[in-house]
């Protein structure tokens, strides 16, 4: 999930500009339920790096991610401690 405000459609995850918020939740469905109150395995709000891209065409709205967060094996999270996601494009019609 990311929050962003007007204006920036290229977000540099590294250097977020004031008002950019990110929160990955793994074992959690936003579609079904909130993320917030189903307390997912392993949240990550913070340590980001990589980039957002979003924007809107005529065949939607598209979004692209390359992003990787990463902690030490001793940290708090339990199951993933490094995670790098790509996605090229991905196109939300309407």
């Amino acid at each position: 999930m990311w929050r962003s405000p007007p204006g920036n459609n290229l977000v540099d995850l590294g250097a977020a500009p004031t008002g950019f918020g990110m929160e990955l939740d793994l074992g959690c469905d936003p579609a079904t339920t909130s993320c917030a109150s189903a307390s997912p395995e392993e949240r990550y709000a913070n340590g980001f790096l990589g980039t957002l891209q979003y924007g809107q065409d005529s065949a939607g709205l598209t979004t692209s991610y390359c992003l990787s967060v990463s902690e030490s094996p001793t940290a708090t999270h339990s199951l993933i401690h490094s995670l790098l996601l790509y996605t090229p494009g991905i196109i939300c019609s309407y």
